[in-house]
């Protein structure tokens, strides 16, 4: 079966000569024809055949295009006409106000002449609707009274489509209801939402301080008319075979077709940006062009058009997917999956690094004795009274612990302090470090001061009668001990991980997502870049973000991720490094370019809410429809109005998701 565009090519039956019409000039005597005498000068369709609805589409003609155009297209022209104009006029020149009332009425105008190009022909502008129309629509003011007699056709009539016509303009409701009009109410009813939509709208094409600098940008109207394309931020050759070269080939395809100084900078931006992630993402006209009509007519025709919907899965699909692109990326040797087993590396690998260093510390020592002969003494009474200036000092002394205040307390004699072997210096090195493991399990701040305090002044370990060449040995002991107790001091995940303070489950939570950033920077240098240790924090932070973005509901949240990623911004140069950050902030742009609604748009996410403008002018539509259908006495209107809707909705589809859509200059701001 043909297709209802093809009908319209194939030739026409040959037309009657045309007539002269009888509104040329006004008859001398009223007449007493009837309205529906009118719709005589319409050629006669065809009988319908069986062969559908485009048979009958091509019996029917230009003529009748016309006069779908009167329903579908005049009557909320008329509107859009009447209103933007004095509101445009507000903020632009005179010559301004025109071009945009002409903008906006002119999108609303001939619906079905313009999409099969017959608006010139001899058929169309012979419709007798159209004629009617025009001619009453020119003479209004004077009355149906007046046109009545001038015309032949009976007052009621004249009324009937006066009433039609004060649906499209507030001046001409006003005349009308000078004129006695009866209709002019049920006028109104459609007119008020018809006024604020289209006031909406005029907002919008003639700029608001608001949003005036981002429609340039864009390459939208301005309060001095549309920019020009040199005006609308075109980028250099060489930056746009830049972002060509980021984009997907069937994108770069399309777009390489649009001569250079007709791109739009910002559009081939977000194409590159949405199409260079890890999982590349092709991004909707609306959402390449945020224009706020687009992105509403996609969100409205989601049910209505499944693939606009199978395309918004789609996307967030590979959103979702990018976090897992990423894992891959910065932890090829983890195989954890849960925050509590990314705790379990990490504490495994400080604990490792501890082992490593307290062996160092023990083969110094054993050294030391082993040079000394086996037989070693500590300066014990150098010690004690080390220790207990240093507790004094910090307001620590009563917080040491009973047990190892006990031991402390035995080497202290009546005559002076007992000398300690080193067999004693070895036991009290490993009490001590018992002692702090269960005061930092337990929470015990003062506790663990206390004992790091006696523990360092042990680790100095003044020697008895100590000589040049063990004095040396001593000094890499001492100098190992102390570096392990400053990395302690300076490093707490080391600290937790040592003494067990933190369980795995919240060890994440606490040293990673919730850390300081002088904390996490120094866990990386400690653990090593690129350990084991450090991917499984990459690896935690990610973690971190896909829940934050997905939740419960596995659908990416652009405004939770983009909040936990600000949260993490001073870390993540840290926590993620290399391009890794970079990306996920590529990512949360390209979440809002298709989560977020811009200014101006009437998003309803279910898919079945049309835009303000659409809803006032069907209700002027509907109203006209019914007009036209009672005097024509077949559902004219309604036919072609349904077939009109839904080439119009396929064509915007088809556009909304081209490859590269909305790049093209020209076609910013159209909608």
């Amino acid at each position: 079966m043909p297709t209802f565009a093809e009908l319209w090519e194939q030739p026409e039956p040959a037309a009657p000569p045309p007539q002269p019409s009888r509104f040329a000039k006004p008859v001398a005597e009223p007449t007493t024809a009837s309205f529906a005498n009118l719709w005589e000068s319409v050629p006669e369709a065809p009988e319908r055949k069986v062969g559908g609805f485009g048979d009958y589409v091509k019996g029917l003609g230009r003529s009748t295009a016309s006069l779908a155009d009167v329903v579908l297209g005049d009557v909320p022209s008329a509107i859009a006409g009447q209103v933007v104009y004095p509101f445009a006029r507000l903020v632009q020149t005179p010559e301004q106000a025109v071009s945009t009332t002409e903008k906006i009425a002119g999108k609303l105008k001939s619906p079905v002449g313009n999409i099969f190009g017959v608006t010139e022909t001899p058929e169309y502008k012979g419709e007798a609707s159209r004629q009617l129309t025009e001619f009453i629509g020119q003479n209004i003011a004077k009355g149906a009274d007046w046109i009545s007699a001038n015309t032949g056709i009976p007052k009621a009539d004249v009324e009937n489509m006066i009433g039609s016509l004060t649906m499209g303009a507030p001046e001409l409701a006003r005349m009308s209801k000078q004129a006695g009009i009866a209709t002019y109410q049920a006028g109104k009813q459609v007119v008020q939402p018809v006024v604020s939509a289209v006031k909406q709208e005029a907002k919008l094409i003639t700029g608001t301080p608001s949003i005036e600098s981002k429609r340039a940008e864009m390459g939208y109207g301005t309060q001095s008319g549309r920019v020009s394309a040199g005006a609308a931020n075109v980028l250099p050759s060489t930056e746009q075979a830049a972002l060509l070269d980021q984009m997907l080939p069937n994108v770069r395809q399309e777009i390489q077709k649009i001569p250079e100084n007709m791109r739009s900078a910002r559009v081939m931006q977000n194409h590159a940006s949405a199409n260079s992630l890890p999982v590349p993402i092709e991004l909707t006209k609306g959402q390449a062009t945020q224009n706020p009509k687009t992105i509403t007519f996609e969100h409205a025709n989601v049910q209505k058009f499944p693939e606009i919907g199978e395309t918004f899965k789609r996307q967030s699909e590979a959103l979702a997917q990018n976090f897992d692109a990423l894992r891959d990326r910065v932890g090829p040797d983890i195989y954890a999956t849960t925050p509590t087993q990314l705790g379990d590396v990490l504490i495994g690998d400080y604990k490792a690094l501890d082992a490593a260093r307290q062996s160092t510390i023990n083969e110094a020592y054993q050294k030391l004795r082993d040079t000394a002969g086996g037989d070693l003494s500590i300066d014990t009474n150098q010690f004690l009274s080390t220790a207990d200036a240093a507790l004094k000092k910090g307001l620590k002394s009563e917080f040491l612990p009973t047990e190892i205040e006990r031991q402390i307390n035995s080497f202290r004699g009546e005559n002076g302090a007992i000398p300690m072997t080193f067999e004693q210096f070895e036991a009290l090195r490993t009490n001590l470090a018992a002692a702090t493991r269960k005061a930092e399990r337990a929470g015990d701040g003062n506790a663990a001061q206390a004992l790091s305090i006696v523990r360092q002044s042990l680790e100095d370990m003044p020697l008895v009668g100590e000589t040049a060449n063990l004095k040396q040995l001593a000094d890499v002991a001492r100098g190992a001990a102390r570096e392990r107790f400053q990395l302690l001091d300076k490093d707490p995940a080391y600290k937790a991980a040592v003494n067990d303070a933190v369980a795995p489950d919240d060890f994440v939570k606490k040293f990673v997502i919730g850390g300081k950033r002088d904390n996490t920077s120094f866990m990386v240098q400690h653990l090593g870049e690129n350990s084991s240790g450090h991917q499984a924090m990459q690896i935690a932070t990610l973690d971190y973000l896909k829940n934050q973005a997905l939740g419960q509901t596995n659908q990416f949240a652009q405004a939770s991720f983009n909040k936990a990623l600000r949260g993490l911004e001073d870390r993540l140069p840290d926590l993620l490094p290399g391009d890794v950050a970079p990306t996920l902030k590529q990512l949360g742009s390209v979440a809002k370019l298709i989560k977020v609604a811009p200014e101006g748009s009437a998003i309803s996410r279910s898919g079945t809410t049309p835009s303000l403008l659409s809803q006032a002018t069907e209700g002027a539509a509907n109203v006209a429809e019914q007009v036209v259908n009672a005097q024509t006495q077949i559902p004219v209107a309604t036919i072609f109005r349904g077939k009109l809707k839904s080439l119009r909705g396929k064509q915007e589809v088809k556009k909304s998701l081209e490859p590269g859509a909305g790049t093209r200059l020209e076609d910013i701001g159209k909608e």
